[in-house]
């Protein structure tokens, strides 16, 4: 009984058969998907711990020194607006000027006093806490500027009382003239016996004793101004040194290098989820069964040799060990579809935009029915052409050479045997066919030019896909493509095969069906 071919003009699903299905974002997808990106999640996390590392580089970790100052002000003054001034004249251009010059720092004085904190604790303490490269490059720029600051205050506060005192002395001056002309009144008047002048001269003398009672209150007022300046000038000081603060370098580089990590990390998991939902890359066994309607009878992961002047490294050896496993096990999917007996068994192996991968797994099964002692030829009807290049790769593995047909021109476009050349060891004329026992052929199925030319070659058809390369509809097109040509696609395999993947690769229709009836 002949195998079941496509149907496209009457779609049927078969009785257990299964629609894609969407898909859906569960714990499983997610964890499937940061395990298949894992590479890119750690280069993430690198990168944001290098940026990390760049930041701690550029912007280096500064010391911080601390002092704490009681400041004495006038007790008829507010106090609370007395201390907002004090800090307003810490933080002066003028104070940072003067700690710039002492010191011979270069650098503007606000580049300075963004360094620089200042602290109302209370409204009599103040705490000024400063940042440099060092702890002691800290503390001595710190007590400079404190001393700079109470040096600045307390001529401000000078100042002030002196102009104070300015003011109250023209006034005592103004009352001692007055005093002066009331005294050269009295003289006059005491010189007169007159009852009149008698009255005026009681009179003067009591506004001289008047003026002379206002002179001595605006005096003692210009003493009480001294003092009380000179009072608070003194009684404002350090009462604690200036002093290094804990160093905190250590616990800033621990926090910015573990946001460095865990923000790299986030964005790029955050990336790959994002692509993983927003993809409609085919990946899984179920998923390349339930689009083709036929069995995934084999999944393995990379099948390319490594070259040999990297299998040197014994990493790099173990992984190539791996690879030819792998391609056996691919080459040996490849000979189990081929028909079991009969004159020239033909079968195609279909490449979803993979060609130069699959034609490792093509040419491991040649060699392997070469040295089994079966005459085989190979027919490379791809695009790239690679067929005969993977044979030559894969020559030191098996020690044997198997002869490589390609058409002349463009492969899509063959059609008869007569067509094809030889690559390989050049000889006058290609092997008798007639003699050839398994005809096994490689090519790309591409929309661009559909599979229409591989019917003069063969009726099967073994699909491979490469896993999150190609989309949905690619594979549907690619299906489409092959029952447009009424060629039998007998099975698929898959490439690149994750980790994750625990599907299954069965599909309990017309596939399954045709295997079973194959002679």
């Amino acid at each position: 009984m002949n195998p079941a071919t496509w149907d496209i003009d009457e779609p049927e699903v078969q009785p257990g058969g299964e629609q894609p299905q969407s898909t859906l974002v569960s714990l499983h997808f997610i964890r499937s998907a940061l395990r298949r990106r894992r590479r890119a999640t750690v280069v993430g996390a690198v990168l944001g711990l290098l940026a990390a590392i760049a930041f701690l580089l550029v912007f280096p970790a500064s010391q911080q020194a601390e002092t704490t100052l009681v400041m004495s002000h006038d007790p008829t003054a507010d106090s609370e607006g007395a201390m907002a001034t004090d800090v307003a004249l810490a933080s002066t251009r003028d104070v940072a000027q003067q700690t710039i010059a002492q010191l011979r720092l270069r650098m503007s004085a606000q580049e300075l006093l963004t360094t620089v904190t200042v602290d109302p604790t209370t409204s009599s303490i103040m705490t000024i806490s400063l940042k440099a490269a060092t702890a002691k490059e800290a503390q001595n720029r710190l007590a400079t500027l404190t001393s700079a600051f109470l040096g600045f205050r307390s001529r401000q506060l000078s100042a002030q009382s002196d102009a104070l005192v300015a003011g109250l002395n023209d006034r005592v001056a103004s009352l001692q003239e007055q005093v002066k002309n009331l005294t050269s009144q009295i003289d006059v008047l005491a010189s007169r016996s007159d009852v009149s002048s008698a009255s005026q001269l009681n009179e003067a003398v009591s506004q001289r004793a008047q003026l002379g009672s206002q002179i001595a209150t605006i005096q003692e007022s210009v003493q009480d101004a001294k003092v009380q300046t000179a009072s608070v000038i003194a009684s404002s000081r350090v009462i604690d040194a200036p002093h290094a603060l804990p160093d905190t370098a250590l616990k800033r580089a621990i926090l910015l290098v573990m946001a460095g990590l865990i923000l790299g990390t986030g964005l790029s998991a955050g990336i790959t989820l994002l692509m993983a939902i927003t993809s409609d890359r085919i990946r899984l066994r179920a998923e390349v069964a339930t689009v083709f309607e036929v069995p995934v009878i084999a999944s393995v992961r990379a099948i390319a040799p490594i070259p040999a002047w990297m299998r040197r490294l014994p990493v790099l050896r173990t992984a190539d060990a791996r690879r030819t496993h792998d391609r056996q096990r691919a080459a040996n999917a490849i000979m189990s579809a081929i028909p079991a007996s009969g004159a020239g068994q033909w079968l195609a192996v279909g490449c979803v935009d993979n060609s130069t991968e699959v034609v490792y797994g093509v040419a491991e099964a040649a060699m392997t029915l070469q040295r089994r002692g079966q005459t085989i030829r190979l027919i490379d009807l791809t695009e790239s052409g690679r067929l005969h290049a993977a044979a030559e790769a894969l020559q030191p593995y098996h020690g044997l050479r198997v002869p490589v047909l390609r058409p002349k021109g463009i492969p899509s476009l063959a059609s008869d045997i007569g067509e094809i050349e030889i690559y390989g060891p050049r000889t006058t004329e290609i092997p008798a066919l007639r003699e050839t026992d398994i005809f096994l052929s490689v090519s790309d199925l591409h929309p661009s030019f559909g599979a229409a030319h591989l019917a003069a070659w063969t009726q099967r058809v073994l699909v491979c896909v490469t896993s999150g390369r190609a989309s949905a509809e690619r594979l549907r097109t690619a299906a489409d493509m092959l029952a447009a040509a009424r060629l039998t696609l007998w099975c698929a395999v898959l490439l690149g095969t994750e980790g994750t993947d625990s599907s299954s690769g069965a599909f309990r229709g017309a596939g399954i069906q045709a295997a079973a009836e194959q002679p």
